[in-house]
């Protein structure tokens, strides 16, 4: 059965990601999840500002 798109990463996957996420630098990071309810995950708000105004140059 095909995975959903909203369908949890699996570890292995999560830990790939962790792994690139942390080599770049802190600015351009995507943000931490707050909190996760049910299969969706939520950020900070100021978070999410910081990585768009980040991105938004390059």
């Amino acid at each position: 059965m095909p995975r959903s798109p909203s369908s949890p990463a699996r570890p292995l996957d999560r830990g790939r990601w962790d792994a690139l996420r942390y080599e770049q630098p802190e600015e351009r990071r995507h943000p931490e999840q707050v909190v996760t309810v049910d299969p969706a995950g939520y950020y900070g708000q100021q978070a999410v500002e910081r990585f768009r105004a980040a991105h938004q140059g390059a």
